[in-house]
């Protein structure tokens, strides 16, 4: 006997295949969460599962099961439908690297192209089983280089979004190895699966629902946190406009308190003293009835100079009629590291018609906020105009436009504040740091190894027992009926009469004795395997005689 080891001493086909159809079912189970996902779990700041790896799981799932069932034109479909995605991939490419789930598009490309080929080739071509073993290998493979990138920061890694980066390996690993077992199995599903192959499917997709919802908390948590600190962001600003307004309305009150004649020196006084004493005014401008600066005060003048404040469009803005306070962005500012809101107030200064004053407040003072909250690090930015986004950082606030920040950072989520005066203007929430979650779902991963784990060793254990058994029904036979002509041996025999319990209406019953005469010159001349085919020919006559009812034994003298 060879001492060479061989896959077949540790693993039965059996228990191949109910690993092949373990793996199988993950893939199933991946994408109807990950088409869940994509229906009713859109809000999230980040993605779980990428739409391009849900496509794909769906595909792997059906393609490979359709191998084992047999289900030949379910395999050419969803072969088909694989390198018509890796065509699409190969051409148009992808917008951002995430919706590979951080896989390169060149590897991506390569495995569904060959997957697809391993699916649509006869699968008994010499082509064929060469394809299965390169792709387990190249499969199972990258799936140990992801998986020590995952767990060594030392080795290089595509940018992977933070869930996906503990799954991919999983699922890399785990498939390589049955397409290995396939092809070396040959493996194909008839008749019902057994009970201990359901249970450990059922079991292993129990293990990927719990990993999932871990996942989940964390993502909402973080959303959670994103959405708190937004609001904290919009209420700062709101109670910032709401103080100014609150400020110029009492000032406004003074003001019309004042004799007519001496109105206008009093505002100009009251502006000066407001703008010293609040950062959050960069100064005020009075424009009179043909909308020329009567008064500037602050950093007023300088903007004045630079022609942000007598634009056409400004000018028009000041000729509308609105309520007693107004407030609007100041375009041309946001352009320069001074951007600021205008608050437009109407004082009757003499008979003539109302002025306008026009206080300028700090947009940068108003929008600022410190960054308190743990987990995901975020960066906060306002939609000033459709292409221009401030900073709301008190550390480096900065403008910026929104194809800049999409090429910075990978990941981000609009926010629309409910409160009207906001007039749809919108909080881009972009998440700069991911550390935090990458460390949480590496721990998170542990439960897909431990069910991994346990699914293959209740597997082994089931097969193992089930072998067990089949073997001591083996060693019974064999203890209790002859090899060659399957008739019960003696003892056997005298132990079926004397358990036998006579019946009251029951025939008369009779024992014969047949003995072969010349049976061994017959052995001597022609050899003992055809003394064992005359005695199995013999036995089958017997049975045929007597039937099935017969106790029927071998004796030998």
């Amino acid at each position: 006997m060879s001492d060479t080891w061989k896959i077949q001493d540790s693993i039965s086909r059996s228990a191949a295949l109910a690993f092949y159809l373990l793996v199988a079912g993950f893939f199933v189970v991946v994408a109807l969460l990950g088409i869940a996902e994509q229906f009713f779990l859109n809000t999230l700041m980040l993605p779980i599962l990428s739409l391009t790896l849900v496509k794909i799981c769906a595909l792997i799932s059906l393609g490979f099961s359709a191998v084992v069932f047999q289900w030949h034109k379910l395999r050419w479909v969803s072969g088909l439908l694989l390198l018509a995605l890796a065509i699409k991939l190969s051409i148009t490419g992808v917008s951002s690297l995430h919706e590979l789930s951080g896989i390169p598009l060149s590897v991506l490309v390569l495995l569904l192209t060959m997957a697809a080929a391993a699916l649509l080739l006869p699968l008994h071509s010499n082509v064929s089983r060469y394809l299965w073993q390169v792709l387990a290998v190249v499969t199972f493979s990258y799936g140990c280089f992801l998986q020590l990138s995952l767990w060594l920061p030392i080795l290089p890694a595509a940018a992977q979004t933070p869930f996906s980066s503990s799954l991919i390996p999983v699922m890399l690993l785990t498939g390589g190895v049955a397409l290995a077992l396939r092809q070396h199995f040959a493996l194909t599903a008839t008749g019902t699966l057994t009970r201990s192959t359901l249970i450990a499917i059922v079991m292993f997709q129990a293990g990927y629902g719990v990993w999932f919802a871990l996942m989940l908390y964390d993502i909402r948590y973080e959303t959670h946190l994103a959405e708190q600190k937004t609001q904290r962001v919009v209420n700062q600003v709101q109670t910032q406009l709401q103080f100014s307004e609150s400020l110029f309305s009492r000032a406004n009150a003074r003001w019309q308190r004042v004799d007519v004649a001496q109105r206008a020196n009093f505002i100009a006084a009251d502006l000066t003293d407001l703008t010293n004493a609040y950062t959050l005014i960069h100064g005020a401008i009075v424009y009179d009835a043909e909308l020329k600066p009567a008064l500037l005060t602050g950093k007023a003048e300088a903007f004045y100079q630079k022609g942000l404040l007598n634009s056409a469009a400004l000018l028009s803005w000041l000729q509308q009629p609105a309520s007693e306070f107004t407030i609007a962005t100041n375009g041309a500012s946001l352009q320069t590291n001074q951007p600021f809101l205008m608050l437009k107030v109407y004082v009757p200064i003499a008979e003539a018609r109302d002025q306008v004053v026009l206080i300028l407040i700090n947009l940068q003072q108003a929008l600022i906020t410190e960054n308190t909250d743990n987990g995901a690090q975020l960066k906060i930015y306002l939609e000033a105009l459709p292409d221009v986004l401030l900073s709301a950082d008190a550390t480096s606030f900065h403008r910026a436009t929104f194809a800049e920040l999409t090429q910075r950072y990978r990941y981000y989520f609009k926010i629309l504040p409910s409160e009207q005066p906001w007039n749809g203007r919108a909080f881009y929430v972009f998440v700069s740091d991911i550390s935090a979650l990458q460390a949480r779902s590496r721990l998170h991963q542990i439960v897909l190894w431990v069910a991994l784990v346990f699914c293959c060793t209740f597997v082994l254990a089931a097969d193992r027992t089930r072998l067990l058994h089949r073997e001591k029904a083996k060693l019974v036979s064999l203890a209790k009926f002859d090899d060659i002509t399957g008739l019960l041996r003696r003892d056997a025999f005298y132990q079926a009469t004397e358990m036998a319990t006579p019946q009251s209406d029951a025939l008369p019953e009779a024992m014969i004795f047949i003995d072969l005469d010349g049976f061994k010159p017959i052995n001597d001349s022609f050899g003992h395997d055809v003394g064992d085919k005359l005695l199995t020919e013999i036995a089958n006559r017997i049975r045929l005689l007597v039937g099935e009812q017969t106790l029927r034994a071998q004796g030998y003298y």
